[in-house]
């Protein structure tokens, strides 16, 4: 059964809450899933490097729109792999993106303050 919601859909595009590649791949699974990652790359997002799109399920798996649903061979690779489809859930709030090199400056003063 399928974890799927017109609203949270809405939710995360008009709030925001997907950026760039991860909307793409939100939205292939929401209109076609479940899928493998190599099926959701293959068959609808060949256009982009798959290096690029394989980090993007781990990203919306921890916002938690994302989740597994069991496994089958991929029909991209014949083996075995996760299959990936949409819940109906809506983070409280956008994710903030921190770079590392930020966090790395400010380490220094942070420590001062321990």
């Amino acid at each position: 059964m399928r974890h799927t919601s017109v609203d949270a859909y809405n939710t995360l595009h008009t709030n925001g809450f997907l950026t760039g590649l991860q909307a793409k791949v939100y939205d292939v699974l929401y209109n076609n899933g479940p899928l493998t990652q190599g099926e959701a790359w293959n068959e609808f997002l060949p256009d982009y490097q798959r290096h690029s799109v394989d980090p993007r399920f781990a990203e919306l798996r921890k916002m938690g729109v994302i989740q597994t649903v069991g496994d089958r061979p991929c029909r991209l690779t014949n083996v075995k792999g996760l299959l990936w489809d949409v819940t109906d859930h809506v983070p409280e709030s956008k994710p903030v993106h921190i770079p590392k090199m930020k966090l790395v400056d400010e380490a220094p003063a942070i420590i001062t303050l321990l």
